[in-house]
């Protein structure tokens, strides 16, 4: 089974995500640098906050999405983050991937050069918290090899997708799809 996210950018600090064609949520930037709310369309309505300050510095390829509620209509976030993607890494229920650096096993490194970006299970990679991946590691991440559970491509007036294959990352699918459109787009 494979699930297909599509962010079509509709008006200057907007876009729409939709999943298998329907409206699934709204991203908005906020006033200010680097902070976006996503409003899921489903009852009950879920807000998230997405940062791209990560412990309290911006890092590029590096954001934060945490649950937030919405009080009075201002947005009061968690204090842990639902996701945290540092250096196109992150975590998810124990296991490490990689958002378009690591290769998908047997598969040639030539084409992977344009195109669609893979996002990676790594296989035996050596850590076990993504705050203990040290730079010479993220530096190399182009040698580690893994199995890929999903693509991103797209950009402009045709959309950006996020395709999930299975459901591995069906649970954080929605945010994982504002992420790296952030990440891979200039919004």
């Amino acid at each position: 089974m494979t699930t297909d996210y599509v962010v079509i950018h509709s008006e200057a600090k907007t876009a729409s995500i939709l999943q298998e064609g329907g409206m699934k949520a709204t991203l908005r930037k906020l006033e200010g640098s680097g902070i976006f709310e996503l409003e899921t369309k489903d009852e009950p309505v879920e807000h998230w906050i997405l940062t791209n300050k990560l412990d309290g510095r911006i890092k590029p390829f590096s954001l934060a999405c945490y649950r937030a509620n919405k009080d009075r209509g201002v947005l009061l976030e968690s204090q842990e983050p639902f996701l945290k993607i540092r250096d196109h890494l992150f975590s998810h229920n124990n296991k490490f991937y990689s958002i378009g650096e690591a290769i998908p096993a047997r598969a040639p490194p030539k084409n992977f050069i344009q195109g669609s970006k893979y996002i990676t299970r790594l296989v035996n990679f050596p850590f076990i918290l993504l705050d203990e991946i040290d730079s010479e590691t993220k530096h190399q991440m182009k040698k580690f090899r893994g199995i890929a559970v999903a693509e991103i491509f797209g950009l402009g007036a045709a959309g950006f997708h996020l395709k999930i294959y299975g459901d591995e990352l069906a649970d954080i699918g929605l945010q994982l799809t504002a992420s790296t459109y952030i990440l891979y787009t200039t919004r």
